[in-house]
């Protein structure tokens, strides 16, 4: 995938010179910083994950178990 960056002057030359001095190309460059910045996995880092797939089971065992006669919908005006 292509994107455009605009990067300040001195930080391009500083990169240019980093990606000549290690031998990789600024794509190449700028795909190891980014990688390095990130999560390893946000996927696997990410702890709303962990429920991943278990809500329905939750839900469904929480709905049979509540006493809706006990709750009552009260609609109040918004200038009360």
């Amino acid at each position: 995938m292509k994107t455009t960056i605009d990067l300040p002057d001195e930080l391009y030359r500083r990169v240019k010179v980093s990606a000549a001095v290690q031998g990789v190309s600024l794509k190449q460059l700028f795909i190891e910083a980014l990688e390095a910045a990130l999560p390893d996995n946000p996927a696997r880092d990410a702890p709303w994950k962990k429920l991943a797939g278990k809500s329905s089971d939750l839900v469904d065992k929480d709905l049979r178990d509540m006493d809706f006669g006990a709750y009552e919908l009260r609609v109040v005006p918004e200038d009360h």
